[in-house]
């Protein structure tokens, strides 16, 4: 929501915000290596963000477009995703995941996630994989 106020950051506020967002999660976590992923939203922060990500180790981006919902099926209050838009949302989200750590994990196709097909099947993946990263951060500590 940085961006809907009258008046947003500039580039520099926002990055060096968003940097010492990231650096304290390593901080807090006592762990320069914690895989982080920024999840980005705004079109006018997803350059700022990439360029910043590229600067830092175990730090990926993934940018979720508005262009990815459908503007009748995808959103509930406040024009916030509802269960179905936040599938479309999990899909990329997942596999960032995957490439960031390591993890396999078997993705359906676009399309299907948007049709929300085996929404079961698709939960049941998902909680694997957070079970997982629950699993990778027992080993950490």
């Amino acid at each position: 929501n940085d961006f809907s106020k009258p008046n947003p950051p500039s580039k520099q506020q926002f990055v060096e915000g968003y940097r010492a967002f990231v650096e304290r999660l390593r901080t807090e976590w006592d762990n320069e290596q914690l895989p982080i992923l920024c999840v980005v939203h705004s079109t006018t922060a997803a350059g700022w963000v990439e360029e910043m990500v590229a600067t830092m180790p175990h730090t990926a981006m993934v940018h979720i477009p508005s262009s990815i919902y459908d503007s009748k099926t995808d959103y509930g209050a406040s024009y916030h995703p509802n269960r179905s838009g936040q599938t479309k949302m999990s899909k990329p989200i997942i596999e960032h995941l995957a490439k960031l750590t390591g993890w396999k994990i078997d993705i359906k196709s676009h399309s299907q996630f948007a049709a929300n097909a085996d929404l079961v099947e698709i939960e049941e993946e998902t909680e694997e994989a957070i079970e997982t990263a629950a699993e990778f951060a027992e080993l950490e500590d």
